[in-house]
Formats: C-alpha cells, sequence, structure tokens
C-alpha cells in the first residue's frame, strides 16, 4: 500500500541495490504480499551484480482486519519507531512486534488461527524441555487436531511435531 525504495548491500561482494518495499501492508488488499511471506520469499533478493541471494528486513506495519490484528516489523527489540505502531495497535485485538521474516510468518499463522502468541510462546517452551534433540521450534499450523510445530535439530535437518488438541488446551490457546 505504501511502497519505499530500501537500499541492500550484497554481503558477498559489496553491490548496493535498491529494492521495492511496502511500509504498510494489508493482508485483504495485498494477498500475494501474504502469500509470499508465508512462503519466506518476500523479504528477499538477488543481487545484480554476482548473483548470489540476500535478504533485508525493515520497519513496516502488517494489518489484518479480517483476523483483527497488527504486527510491527522493526529492526530490534528497542527500535524507536513506534509511533505508527501505537498508532495502529489500539484499533486491534492482537498486536505484535517481530524483528525478522521467519517471526513474521510465525506471528501471521498464529493470529491466523486464532491463537494467543503468548501461550503458544509458553507451549514452545515445554515442546524445547521434552525434545531437547530439537531447537528453532517454530509454529506451522492448526491442522487435523493438532497444533503443527517444525523443529531442527543439531545438523540442520527439519522434522514436524505435531500437539493433539484436547478439549482444555484447545480452551487455553
Amino acid at each position: 500500500m505504501k511502497e519505499i525504495l530500501i537500499s541492500v548491500r550484497c554481503l558477498h561482494c559489496g553491490h548496493v541495490s535498491y529494492v521495492k518495499s511496502e511500509q504498510l501492508i494489508s493482508a485483504t488488499l495485498e494477498p500475494e504480499i501474504r502469500e509470499a511471506i508465508l512462503k519466506n520469499t518476500y523479504f528477499q533478493g538477488t543481487c545484480s551484480c554476482c548473483g548470489q541471494p540476500y535478504a533485508y528486513f525493515h520497519p513496516f506495519l502488517y494489518v489484518d482486519q479480517a483476523h483483527d490484528f497488527v504486527i510491527y516489523g522493526a529492526i530490534d527489540e528497542t527500535h524507536s519507531d513506534r509511533g505508527k505502531w501505537e498508532q495502529y495497535a489500539s484499533r486491534y485485538a492482537h498486536s505484535v512486534i517481530v524483528t525478522s521474516p521467519p517471526a513474521l510468518r510465525e506471528q501471521i499463522l498464529i493470529l491466523e488461527d486464532q491463537l494467543d502468541p503468548k501461550k503458544i510462546r509458553h507451549l514452545k517452551t515445554l515442546l524445547q524441555k521434552k525434545k531437547t534433540q530439537y531447537h528453532r521450534f517454530s509454529y506451522e499450523g492448526k491442522e487435523a487436531d493438532c497444533y503443527w510445530f517444525s523443529a531442527e535439530d543439531e545438523n540442520g535437518v527439519k522434522t514436524q511435531l505435531g500437539i493433539p488438541i484436547c478439549r482444555e488446551r484447545k480452551k487455553d490457546l
């Protein structure tokens, strides 16, 4: 909805490229951007000089009126440009700050499934304690009466873990 140019320096050759990106993303009006975020392709590019892939991230607002939430993309947790964020946060049932594309993707999935991000974070903590051979747990969705998470072992191999949804857990999340 509000396009800007972002300068990105290639980590391989040092070439500076400029990419068009959005400061305000509406899930309703721009479903193609939502899909690109969920596929992990939105904050990605290819250096025009050396052809190597690169990733970038910048401050933005992601608004989903249908699911009643807003997400603020920040460079870090202490990012000072919170004026836009605070203006939008009070209008929605849920508001979250993220600092990376994978965190953005995960929060969209959690909030679209109408779950509480804090409770999913707690569930991930419990998974980490129980499944110590894995790390980097990420919520992937709710399907077939299970909450699904991806997890990675020390060799970088990803696996899917399902947690059955019982009445008590469903009510709490």
